[in-house]
């Protein structure tokens, strides 16, 4: 199916926009500076968040709320089509993947389907966890390193495996994380 030149113009404008956007996230130094990049764009980004480097984001206009505190670490990968929140105090360690869009495998045409993602307060997701579409992190849970979620993870518990599942309850309300955003780091 063909498309027309006008929607053929927006699309690559879409796409550039998107790749200036992730340029500016991978090359500008500190955590300031990527926070007042990714507001330049209308993002909201509390004034306490840290987005490090190479944090890639699909979307110029989807909807993406990061919370007071809250850490993005280098290397995620944030789908925003759809919308993600991700609340006060939450760790995404390096190279986590937040999917809000995905194919519906069962219809012939594999037409695009996909909910928005939401990561409550106090969460933490260790390094390399996918984050599947229309998935909640409760406050206070953990997911470890390389897990798959695929559903709701409830408050207060941990979680891990592929697909992730739940493993012992959240014990320990975790205090306020160290700040990492150096001013000028790479």
């Amino acid at each position: 199916m063909a498309i027309s030149p006008k929607r053929f113009v927006l699309l690559q404008g879409y796409f550039l926009l998107t790749g200036l956007i992730n340029a500016g996230l991978a090359w500008l130094p500190g955590c300031l500076l990527r926070r007042l990049w990714l507001r330049l764009f209308g993002f909201r980004v509390a004034a306490g968040a840290q987005v490090h480097r190479r944090v890639r984001l699909t979307s110029p206009i989807g909807l993406l709320e990061i919370g007071e505190g809250s850490i993005v670490g280098p290397g995620c990968l944030l789908d925003n089509r759809r919308g993600i929140r991700i609340g006060r105090n939450v760790n995404l360690s390096r190279e986590c993947c937040v999917l809000t869009l995905g194919h519906d495998l069962g219809h012939p045409d594999f037409p695009t389907r996909g909910e928005s993602v939401q990561i409550d307060d106090d969460a933490w997701l260790f390094m390399s966890v996918r984050v599947m579409p229309g998935c909640r992190i409760g406050a206070n849970a953990v997911v470890f390193p390389f897990s798959v979620v695929t559903r709701e993870v409830p408050a207060s518990t941990v979680w891990g495996g592929m697909p992730a599942r739940h493993l012992r309850d959240q014990t320990v309300q975790r205090a306020r994380q160290a700040w990492y955003g150096y001013w000028l780091a790479f």
